[in-house]
């Protein structure tokens, strides 16, 4: 989360060293991430409020996939209670 919450902007996948291996955004990879900052908002602000954005997009110019899943973060769909 450290990692994230120090980037300017989340693309599409990174390695291990933490090279990006894409250009470009996918809700695929970065719902999920922006989920976890959200359980701990007071340490992850900042990438909190970058996240916040991608819950803004219309889902019909998203592919059924990334929609999807961003819907699924969006109602908490990954949270284990």
């Amino acid at each position: 989360m450290h990692f994230f919450d120090q980037q300017t902007q989340i693309l599409a996948g990174y390695t291990v060293t933490g090279k990006a291996l894409h250009k470009y955004e996918s809700n695929v990879f970065s719902a999920p991430i922006f989920y976890a900052a959200q359980s701990d908002a007071d340490r992850y602000g900042k990438l909190y409020k970058t996240g916040a954005t991608i819950y803004n997009r219309s889902v019909a110019q998203q592919p059924y996939y990334d929609a999807t899943l961003t819907a699924l973060v969006a109602v908490g769909g990954f949270k284990n209670d």
